[in-house]
């Protein structure tokens, strides 16, 4: 299982954009089963500015936290409170025309980096992972110039596994790229419940010390099929 918490509890903490939290299970849903606690941060639209701050504010010495970050050409505004009604996520090419992608992605690092260092001060364990390719977010064909050379400043950072597959990636590898009709979007292109257990089970998991529940297998099956039918909740 994951680490102790101060209460004695296993806390599992996770955060990131509609890639985590959607209308259907996410890999974070199904690693939360396995722990005896577990508070559920993801929020649609969210950018990796939210992302931290919702982490920073949530975390506590001993919880396991695991974060999905999101593309860094996302900017959300302030409208009455921190959401994505507001957000230039709606359009992200406004933020890809106007702004350098050089100065998003050294913002985004600056983000992760704050939350390493929070994450040291307070005691409690992170771990990086990407939704989108995390040198071409989600706007670029090609990787913007400079962009890898300054991800190589951010070397101390522990436990950032954003070099490795990202979650789209993996959907779009393993043609499970489905789309999907439901009562809240007539094209849905999100992962699907099968797409977000492999990855889990296949990119996460082996990074934690938890040990997952083959017995799920079916439940997931279950999802899926009510996901593709166009049954949500």
């Amino acid at each position: 299982m994951g680490s102790i918490s101060l209460g004695g509890v296993e806390r599992l903490i996770t955060a990131g954009c509609s890639f985590t939290k959607h209308c259907w299970p996410t890999w974070a849903d199904y690693l939360g089963k396995h722990y005896e606690w577990h508070k559920q941060l993801g929020r649609g639209g969210h950018d990796n500015a939210n992302i931290a701050r919702s982490v920073i504010n949530t975390a506590k010495q001993g919880d396991t936290v695991i974060i999905m970050w999101t593309g860094y050409d996302r900017w959300n505004t302030y409208d009455n409170e921190w959401q994505h009604n507001g957000c230039l996520v709606g359009d992200k090419m406004f933020y890809t025309n106007y702004y350098s992608p050089v100065e998003r992605f050294t913002t985004t690092m600056d983000y992760i980096q704050l939350v390493d260092k929070d994450s040291k001060l307070k005691g409690y364990t992170c771990y990086h992972f990407n939704a989108f390719n995390w040198f071409l977010s989600e706007t670029h064909n090609e990787i913007p110039e400079r962009i890898t050379d300054i991800f190589m400043d951010y070397d101390d950072i522990s436990n950032l596994f954003v070099m490795g597959q990202s979650l789209l990636e993996y959907q779009e590898k393993n043609n499970e790229l489905f789309t999907v009709s439901h009562k809240y979007d007539r094209k849905d292109t999100h992962p699907t419940p099968i797409t977000h257990w492999n990855y889990l089970n296949k990119h996460i998991v082996p990074k934690l010390t938890v040990t997952i529940d083959s017995t799920h297998n079916e439940h997931v099956i279950n999802d899926q099929n009510e996901v593709m039918s166009g049954t949500v909740n």
